[in-house]
């Protein structure tokens, strides 16, 4: 298999730093994320397993919902997460490697 790569655009750079931290993998690399509990517009609300909900902006709601796609592919094991980075030249999107 080899490394693709999946780029979404948040609305500013907080919100990156928001998706890359609640995307970070447990030591036992499982998610803290259980689900996406809801899209409104262009904001994501993330359900955590503490039952905490978090939200995520992004840039439109067109993001929003190829996010969610996404991630219900991650979820289903569709596609596994190498790791998350910000892009280096747009600072607002968050760029995915699966595989």
């Amino acid at each position: 298999m080899h490394e693709q790569i999946q780029v979404f655009e948040c609305e500013d750079r907080y919100e990156v730093d928001k998706m890359i931290s609640l995307f970070s993998l447990q030591k036992d690399n499982s998610y803290f994320i259980l689900n996406i509990a809801r899209i409104i517009n262009n904001e994501i609300i993330i359900k955590l397993k503490d039952n905490s909900c978090h939200s995520i902006v992004m840039k439109n709601q067109e993001n929003a919902i190829k996010f969610n796609d996404f991630f219900r592919e991650i979820l289903k094991g569709e596609k596994i997460v190498k790791y998350i980075k910000r892009d280096d030249v747009n600072k607002e999107n968050i760029n995915f490697i699966y595989v």
